[in-house]
């Protein structure tokens, strides 16, 4: 089961956050995906055939090292900054709130195209949907700190400030 959605996700170089709260006991599936299948056109969060968390936009990829194919729920996490001329290296992967070791990079430019919609849990292009659970699929059209994620991974309670009497 996937969802289709006429969102077409963060397009071009723009700064993304991309997460989600997964349960699978199957690699190699996708988690959310959207943008045409060439070069650096697509933007793909996966599970990599390794059970590691991988994002990959046709030519380049970066993938971490924790397996999450383990029938266990799993925040997942990645961001990318925009800084004119994006890729692959400049993404960050978080699993459960924290930073992930890399696996693997291959560089490319990213410039995602609009023209295809984001899919949760299936892409138009890799027929692996996903098998398991996904929850709380989010994307943000900017860069998340670490500790908002550590907060979307339920790792930190926030902080709130008094209120004044002022």
């Amino acid at each position: 089961t996937y969802v289709d959605t006429a969102y077409p996700g963060i397009t071009g170089t723009a700064s993304r956050s991309c997460c989600a709260w997964i349960k699978t006991d199957t690699p190699a599936r996708d988690i959310l995906t959207w943008g045409q299948n060439s070069a650096g056109r697509k933007w793909r969060m996966w599970l990599e055939a390794g059970g590691g968390l991988r994002v990959e936009v046709n030519g380049g990829f970066h993938f971490g090292s924790t397996f999450l194919a383990d029938n266990e729920w799993h925040h997942v996490a990645v961001t990318l900054e925009d800084d004119g001329t994006p890729d692959c290296s400049e993404t960050l992967l978080y699993v459960d709130g924290r930073s992930e070791a890399t696996g693997g990079i291959g560089s490319a430019a990213i410039d995602t195209d609009p023209a295809g919609m984001v899919r949760i849990g299936m892409s138009d292009y890799h027929q692996t949907g996903f098998v398991g659970l996904i929850d709380d699929a989010r994307i943000y059209d900017r860069v998340l700190a670490p500790e908002e994620i550590l907060w979307l991974a339920g790792r930190t309670t926030p902080v709130h400030q008094p209120f004044s009497d002022e």
